[in-house]
């Protein structure tokens, strides 16, 4: 089994190879109801966030006076990575459950600011809260700018879930008949004639002929990227990468199974995963970038490409 789509590569699916890459079918969608949440540590690393965001937020109102919408977007992000992680997957569900702790992050942060400005005059955080709605009326236009600014952060936020739902719901099976075993009569099907009326190899013979790796870009997203190079010879062999910039990790499986399990420390970090065979083959990976990640990609000392 692919431990990435819960899928056999060797299942036999028709069409050639460059059907296969052109159209949905080579994509899978896990039902929602098979997506496990783990609610408690959603809820406790999401509040967690929540509250240090807040914290942050009033510090910096009663210190400077004014917030950006830079700081929003920042709680918003945090606030919706932190949620995700602790429920381990992403659901409608869960983005609720982010958007509610965002605006209470800010709910939170204008507490936070009143009651530090509040205690200069000998108030608490409890007359705060009892006197909140008054000192809303009194100041309208400053809460409602506050409030804007944190649906600004939520709806970063959510933005962010949302692509992440989708990269973890559309997932990209390797086409199962890589192994040239699996051709066998079906060749000459994937000769196509030339306008000298000689026979050339198609995509289908190239691909089952290859020595050289097939590298196909996997679903990208602003701080995450994934690509999947296919070898066909001397050995049949399947390589993922994965770097995700806001977490610092990069992982690689090989042929469904976790080889490599890093954390990219400063600006990149290169891994090398050797492919059996004969001869055998070295795959050298750089997990590169900040913000946005990028993975070169060489084999045995040749450069392939970029992602």
């Amino acid at each position: 089994m692919d431990r990435l789509s819960g899928v056999s590569p060797k299942t036999s699916v028709p069409g050639s190879p460059h059907d296969w890459m052109k159209t949905e079918a080579r994509y899978v969608y896990p039902p929602y109801d098979a997506v496990k949440i783990n609610w408690g540590r959603a809820v406790l690393y999401g509040l967690m966030m929540a509250l240090l965001g807040g914290i942050i937020w009033g510090v910096i109102d009663a210190v400077i006076g004014y917030i950006s919408t830079f700081v929003a977007i920042g709680i918003g992000l945090a606030v919706a990575w932190s949620t995700k992680k602790g429920a381990g997957n992403v659901t409608k569900g869960v983005m609720a459950l982010s958007a509610i702790l965002i605006i209470f992050s800010i709910f939170f942060g204008t507490i936070v600011a009143l009651t530090i400005v509040a205690s200069e005059f000998g108030l608490s955080i409890l007359d705060v809260l009892a006197f909140y709605p008054e000192i809303i009326a009194f100041a309208p236009t400053e809460f409602a700018l506050t409030y804007i600014f944190g649906l600004i952060g939520m709806i970063v936020g959510l933005i962010y879930l949302w692509s992440e739902m989708k990269y973890k719901r559309k997932i990209a099976v390797p086409y199962p008949g890589f192994d040239a075993s699996s051709y066998g009569s079906q060749q000459t099907s994937y000769q196509t004639p030339t306008a000298t009326g000689l026979q050339t190899p198609s995509f289908g013979q190239q691909l089952m002929h290859s020595t050289k790796p097939v590298v196909q870009k996997h679903q990208r997203e602003t701080f995450r990227a994934m690509v999947q190079i296919q070898f066909q010879h001397p050995q049949s062999h399947m390589l993922v990468a994965e770097y995700e910039t806001m977490t610092g990790k990069a992982f690689v499986w090989l042929d469904g199974s976790e080889v490599v399990n890093i954390r990219v420390w400063g600006r990149q970090k290169t891994t090398e995963v050797l492919l059996e065979g004969n001869p055998p083959s070295t795959v050298t990976l750089k997990f590169r970038g900040v913000v946005t990640p990028h993975i070169d990609v060489s084999v045995d000392g040749t450069y392939i490409s970029t992602f």
